[in-house]
């Protein structure tokens, strides 16, 4: 897991590039229950799935990109880009229990 900049200037964690298509709706329920979030609304193609999620009262994109494969969080304000850090940490400790 690392944090990036976008090209729009928001952060984006990287979370993994061993989930596959198929396997991205049973992640992401266990990413936005580790983080308190909840699905607003999916968009889901060939080759890329993108919902839209509120966490902490804020927008993000969580996103599965088929090539390269990775699935990532995606910040869409400076609020947004404030708490990625901090989902950062949580996820961190999760992985290591």
């Amino acid at each position: 897991m690392a944090i990036e900049k976008m090209h729009s200037g928001h952060s984006c964690l990287s979370l993994s590039a061993e989930v596959d298509w198929e396997g991205f709706p049973r992640y992401a329920e266990i990413i936005l229950g580790l983080l308190g979030g909840t699905v607003t609304s999916k968009s889901d193609a060939v080759d890329v799935r993108v919902w839209d999620v509120q966490i902490k009262g804020e927008a993000f994109f969580l996103a599965y990109e088929d090539f390269p494969s990775m699935v990532s969080l995606e910040s869409k304000s400076a609020k947004g880009d404030a708490l990625i850090e901090g989902f950062l940490s949580v996820l961190s400790q999760s992985s290591q229990s």
